[in-house]
């Protein structure tokens, strides 16, 4: 039996550590995206670094998932804010930490 005190004493700060390190990454990750610093990654950005890091040539499901999950418009163009942007990488696993 596990004293619940205890362990959340034991977990929390490891938990919290990953937390940290996970959210520093995507934060580079996406400034990595966004090339000209406007705070959001538009499609041409997303699909070069998609190109350059993932290795991917897919571009016709890369351009459909852009175009499903871009949450902003920026002058008539669809593009990611950092929170969407943090939220596609998760659920495509995209700019993993082993990629």
């Amino acid at each position: 039996m596990v004293d619940y005190d205890l362990f959340m004493i034991r977990f929390l700060p490891k938990f919290r550590g990953v937390v940290a390190k996970t959210k520093a990454y995507v934060k580079n990750a996406f400034l990595a995206c966004d090339l000209d610093g406007n705070g959001i990654c538009d499609k041409m950005e997303f699909l070069m670094i998609i190109k350059h890091i993932e290795k991917i040539t897919k571009y016709d499901e890369i351009n459909e998932l852009f175009d499903k999950e871009a949450d902003l418009v920026n002058n008539g163009e669809k593009c990611l804010s950092f929170e969407k942007f943090a939220i596609v990488c998760a659920d495509y696993n995209i700019f993993s930490k082993e990629k």
